[in-house]
């Protein structure tokens, strides 16, 4: 239901390496530091370790950089939610 998507479009998580690059790059370009405060949830999942099958979040961009962390996909915050991306179903 987004009538404003042509064609095969659909509006989905991002990947934690995106998130990482657009707080990057936003920091470097701008001095602005996205999501100080919150969490973005990725559709990266932990593939090995005690975090394995946890969804990568990063955030709370401070004067340390931004942080990543692994959460439940279960995990409800209010500080934790998510900035989609637009795709093609050529990309996924």
């Amino acid at each position: 239901q987004q009538p404003h998507l042509e064609g095969d479009h659909q509006i989905q998580r991002r990947e934690a390496v995106d998130i990482a690059y657009d707080l990057i790059l936003a920091f470097r370009a701008r001095s602005q530091k996205l999501l100080p405060n919150q969490w973005d949830w990725s559709k990266t999942k932990l593939t090995q370790g005690a975090d394995a099958g946890h969804l990568a979040s990063l955030g709370c961009f401070g004067t340390d950089g931004f942080s990543v962390v692994a959460d439940q996909p279960s995990s409800v915050n209010d500080f934790l939610g998510v900035c989609p991306s637009v795709v093609s179903q050529v990309e996924t």
